[in-house]
C-alpha cells in the first residue's frame, strides 16, 4: 500500500521506508480478518510485527449448529481528502483476500456521489454498511486508536451524507447486502435475495471456485426451463473431482459446466514473472494458484436481471452460516443477459472457459487439507489470554487456553521469532526471551498423515497479550532502525512527505533500490520541512513525537533538533490544529 508504483518491490527491503509507512498506515488503516486464516509469510522483517498490531484484527465468530462459521467478506472502505478539506469516499466489493495468489477474481467500485445531495433510500444503503462496521467494532478487541479511527469515518460519512453511485448506463439500481447473522431470520437473508418466491428464471450464470448440491438443485426448480444448457457453472474442475463418483453424473446432466482454460492459464504463466515462493507456503494456496475465485451470480428472468458481486460462493456455508458481503446490481437492460456476458468472456480469440463433460477421480490429500483446514479453525477459535512477565532481563510469556479441542492432526505453537515448537496444551509459556521477541501473533501448525506422506499446515493467530513492553518494543525496533542522522533525516523526510514514493527514490538518486540515502543531516534543511508540513499537513509533524522521544542516542537526535520539534509540536498542538 505504501509503495504501490514501486515496480520492482526493491524498496520494501528498506527498513526506514518499511518503519515510516507502518507507522503512517498504523493510523490510518484498521484490517478485520478471519480467525485462523493469516497465512504463514517467510518474508523479512518480522521485527516489524509490533507496528502490524495495531492494524490487524481477527474476527472471531460464535459457533452455528455446532462449527464455527467463516468471517468471509472482502471489503474496502476508502476515505480520500485534499489540502482544501474535500472529502471523496470508495467502496470496493470484490470476491479477492489480501493475498499473493494469482487466481481469476472480480471486483465491483463503487464511488460517492455528490456528497449531501442523496436520495434517503440510498443513504439507507451506505447506512447498512456503517452498521456493520459498527457490529464489527463491538465484537472485536479492537484499540482504542483504531476505535477512533472507526468512529470519526462514521462521524464524518454520517455528518455528509455520503452516498454512492453506479457509474454505468446497464445498471438500474443496486443493493448493499451484508450477511451476518445476530438473529435467527438472518440465516435466510442471502437465499431470500436470490431465490424469491414469484420470480421465475430463464438463465443463470454462476461463477464460484466451491459448490454445494443444495444451492444449486434450489436454483434449478426456480427455473421456468429445466434444460442444463440454461444454467451455466464455472467453477474449478477439482469441486467435480471430489463429488463421489455416483453423483457426478447428477451434476453434469443437470447443468452445464465450465472450468478455467488451461490454454489460458499457460498464456498467463508466459506473461508473468517469476513468482517468489517464499512468501506462499501452504499446498492449499498452490493448488488453485492460478485458478478461479470469482463469485457471481447473474439471474435473468422475464424482465429484470440481477447481477450479485461479492464474497459469497455458491455453498450452503455462504447461505446459511458465513458473514458475507455482496452487492446486488439490478437492470432491465437488453444488453445484460448470461449469453451477452458469457460470450464476452468467451470470445473466437480468447476461450476463458470450457466445457466439463467428465470428472476425474479425486485423490485422498483434500480430504487430509480438509482435515487440517478443520483442526486450524478449531485451535484458532479457542478463547485465549496471555500475561508478559519481566525477570532478570529477560523476558516470560505464559499463554492460557481456555479448552483443547478434539482435533485429528498434532498440534503445535511457536513464537513469531522462533523455531521452536511447543505441543499444544492449556497452558503454554516461552521463557528467556528478549524483548524483540514478543508479539501477539504465534505460529500454530498441524500435522497429520496419510498413506504417503506428512502434511502440515500453518497459520499465524493473534493473543492478546497483558502486560506487553510497547515502549521498550519500540524504542529497541526505532533505535535499530534509525541508528544514524542519514536514517532520522531519510525518516523525517518519509513521514513529511505527501509522496513517499517519489521522495524515497529522489533521496536514493538513481532509483534503483535501497542504497545510502543522499540528503545529508541538516537542521536547516530539516526545519524548512517541518514548516512546509506544518502548513500542509500538520498531523504528519505531530506524529513524529512518539520516535522522537524514543530515540536515545544524542549523535542520532542532538538537543538542537528536540528544541526545534518541541517548539514545532507547541504550535502545532490539538487545538491550534482544530482552530
Amino acid at each position: 500500500l505504501a509503495f504501490g508504483n514501486d515496480i520492482d518491490g526493491k524498496l520494501l527491503k528498506n527498513k526506514v521506508s518499511i518503519l515510516s509507512s507502518l507507522e503512517t498506515l498504523s493510523k490510518k488503516m484498521v484490517v478485520f480478518c478471519d480467525s485462523g486464516q493469516i497465512k504463514v509469510s517467510r518474508s523479512r522483517n518480522k521485527e516489524f510485527a509490533l507496528l502490524l498490531e495495531n492494524i490487524i484484527f481477527p474476527v472471531n465468530l460464535p459457533k452455528i449448529k455446532g462449527n464455527y462459521p467463516s468471517f468471509h467478506p472482502k471489503m474496502w472502505l476508502l476515505h480520500f481528502s485534499n489540502n482544501h478539506g474535500e472529502n471523496h469516499y470508495r467502496l470496493v466489493v470484490l470476491s479477492r483476500n489480501i493475498s499473493y495468489d494469482k487466481t481469476y477474481d472480480i471486483s465491483l467500485i463503487l464511488e460517492s456521489g455528490g456528497i449531501g445531495e442523496c436520495k434517503e433510500d440510498d443513504l439507507k444503503k451506505t447506512q447498512k454498511i456503517l452498521d456493520y462496521i459498527k457490529y464489527l467494532k463491538h465484537i472485536t478487541p479492537v484499540t482504542e486508536q483504531q476505535k477512533k479511527l472507526i468512529d470519526a469515518l462514521i462521524g464524518k460519512m454520517k455528518k455528509e451524507k455520503v452516498c454512492f453511485k453506479i457509474d454505468d448506463s446497464v445498471f438500474d439500481n443496486y443493493d448493499i447486502v451484508p450477511i451476518y447473522h445476530t438473529k435467527k431470520e438472518d440465516s435466510l437473508l442471502f437465499k431470500q435475495q436470490l431465490f424469491k418466491e414469484k420470480k421465475k428464471y430463464k438463465k443463470i450464470l454462476i461463477i464460484s471456485p466451491f459448490i454445494s448440491r443444495d444451492i444449486l438443485l434450489e436454483l434449478k426448480k426456480k427455473m421456468d426451463n429445466n434444460k442444463r444448457e440454461n444454467i451455466k457453472i464455472v467453477t474449478r474442475e477439482k469441486v467435480l473431482e471430489d463429488i463421489p463418483e455416483e453423483c457426478q453424473r447428477e451434476y453434469l446432466d443437470k447443468f452445464e459446466f465450465y472450468k478455467l482454460n488451461p490454454g489460458i492459464v499457460c498464456s498467463v504463466l508466459q506473461d508473468v514473472e517469476s513468482f517468489d515462493g517464499d512468501e506462499d507456503t501452504d499446498e492449499t494456496i498452490n493448488d488453485g494458484l492460478y485458478d478461479i475465485h470469482a463469485k457471481l451470480f447473474l439471474l435473468e428472468s422475464k424482465n429484470a436481471k440481477d447481477l450479485i458481486i461479492g464474497s459469497a460462493n455458491a455453498t450452503n456455508s455462504a447461505f446459511l452460516m458465513n458473514h458475507e458481503l455482496v452487492v446486488k446490481l439490478s437492470s432491465e437492460k437488453k444488453q445484460l443477459s448470461v449469453n451477452n456476458f458469457f460470450n464476452e468472456l468467451n470470445t473466437e480469440k480468447k476461450n476463458f472457459f470450457v466445457r466439463m463433460e467428465n470428472c476425474l477421480s479425486g485423490d485422498n490429500v483434500s480430504a487430509i487439507q480438509n482435515t487440517l483446514e478443520n483442526d486450524i479453525r478449531l485451535l484458532s477459535h479457542i478463547k485465549a489470554s496471555g500475561t508478559v512477565r519481566k525477570y532478570n532481563g529477560k523476558y516470560k510469556v505464559v499463554l492460557d487456553f481456555e479448552e483443547m479441542p478434539d482435533i485429528e492432526g498434532n498440534a503445535y505453537i511457536r513464537m513469531l521469532s522462533s523455531k521452536e515448537k511447543k505441543p499444544f496444551s492449556k497452558k503454554i509459556s516461552f521463557d528467556n526471551l528478549g524483548v524483540k521477541d514478543i508479539s501477539e501473533f504465534f505460529y500454530i501448525s498441524v500435522k497429520n498423515k496419510d498413506q504417503n506422506k506428512t502434511i502440515e499446515m500453518e497459520r499465524i493467530i493473534k493473543i492478546p497479550l497483558d502486560g506487553l513492553p510497547n515502549d521498550e518494543r519500540k524504542r529497541q525496533l526505532i533505535n535499530n532502525v534509525i541508528d544514524n542522522s542519514d536514517s532520522l533525516a531519510e525518516y523525517i523526510s518519509l513521514m513529511l512527505t505527501n509522496d513517499p514514493f517519489f521522495s524515497q527514490k529522489k533521496g536514493n538518486g538513481s532509483g534503483k533500490g535501497p542504497q545510502k540515502w543522499k540528503s545529508p543531516y541538516n537542521l536547516a534543511q530539516l526545519y524548512e520541512k517541518l514548516l512546509r508540513a506544518s502548513v500542509f499537513n500538520p498531523q504528519a509533524v505531530l506524529n513524529l513525537k512518539d520516535c522522537f522521544d524514543l530515540i536515545s542516542k544524542k549523535k542520532v537526535m542532538p538537543d538542537e533538533l528536540k528544541s526545534l520539534y518541541k517548539c514545532f509540536k507547541k504550535a502545532l498542538d490539538s487545538e491550534n490544529v482544530g482552530k
